[in-house]
């Protein structure tokens, strides 16, 4: 169960079994068969290191986004590529914010900013980088995101756990992933036709953040210092306990699939 484990992460991931129930537990375990499937489809980009940053989908993306972020830490380090970063930008209609500043968009210049920033992080050469979110409908969620991140200067590939065309809405036309392509201008990888199981507000509380209003950047459900200080009151604390278990079975999920993916044949490592 715990091969090739270190011993702090097998110390994480027995504390995290007693936090989280076993619904919960099953909803993150959830993403390994659709991870799995989506990230067969970018093998050879994820064995080359072709992506040099993970951008999560706040505040849905985030789980998936650390779990994928392991797999390609794992693979990458494998084959002696440098190690993806992994940030977070808020996805959200442009049109859902009416605040102008100097005759944009407020959200707009604040999610191009932290696009740019993101690109400087990675110098001259930043290439592609893999946007990962929780659920694709139509793509419109993603449109200000994935235009950002292109006016940047980065190319980025946009990874779903699940794929939805519009076929929870009864009196909309459902819509095909190449006509979402065609919208956003990248390419989707899917790793589902299925709703995931952390879809939803049952299980929204194990992102541990919320997403503002207009903004694009997803703040903590419970503030930084009531995760250091005493909390008088033990629901807030006991939220953040969760919230951190999830982000170690997440990590598990990344890490199974990661010796997964070494173990195929064609994954031996040369030096």
């Amino acid at each position: 169960m715990y091969e090739g484990m270190s011993q702090a992460r097998k110390e994480r991931f027995e504390a995290a079994k007693g936090i989280l129930s076993l619904e919960e537990k099953r909803a993150v375990g959830s993403l390994a068969i659709p991870l799995r499937s989506a990230l067969k489809q970018i093998e050879s980009e994820v064995r080359s290191g072709a992506y040099r940053a993970v951008i999560g989908d706040d505040v849905s993306g985030r789980l998936p986004a650390i779990a994928v972020t392991e797999v390609l830490r794992g693979i990458y380090k494998a084959h002696g590529h440098d190690a993806p970063i992994l940030r977070f930008l808020a996805g959200g209609r442009r049109d859902r914010m009416t605040e102008w500043v100097d005759g944009q968009i407020a959200r707009e210049t604040e999610m191009l900013d932290r696009a740019e920033g993101i690109k400087e992080e990675l110098g001259e050469e930043a290439g592609r980088v893999l946007v990962v979110t929780e659920a694709v409908r139509t793509g419109d969620n993603m449109k200000l995101l994935i235009k950002s991140l292109k006016q940047a200067g980065l190319e980025p590939d946009l990874l779903s756990v699940g794929f939805l065309g519009d076929y929870l809405d009864a009196h909309a036309a459902p819509i095909s992933r190449e006509e979402v392509e065609k919208k956003l201008g990248t390419r989707l990888i899917v790793g589902s036709d299925q709703l995931p199981s952390l879809w939803g507000q049952k299980m929204r509380h194990l992102h541990g953040v919320e997403k503002q209003p207009g903004s694009a950047t997803a703040v903590r459900k419970v503030p930084e210092r009531d995760i250091h200080q005493e909390v008088d009151d033990p629901e807030r604390l006991n939220a953040q306990m969760k919230v951190n278990a999830a982000r170690v079975f997440a990590i598990r999920v990344g890490d199974d699939l990661t010796k997964d993916f070494l173990k195929e044949p064609g994954s031996e490592v040369t030096n």
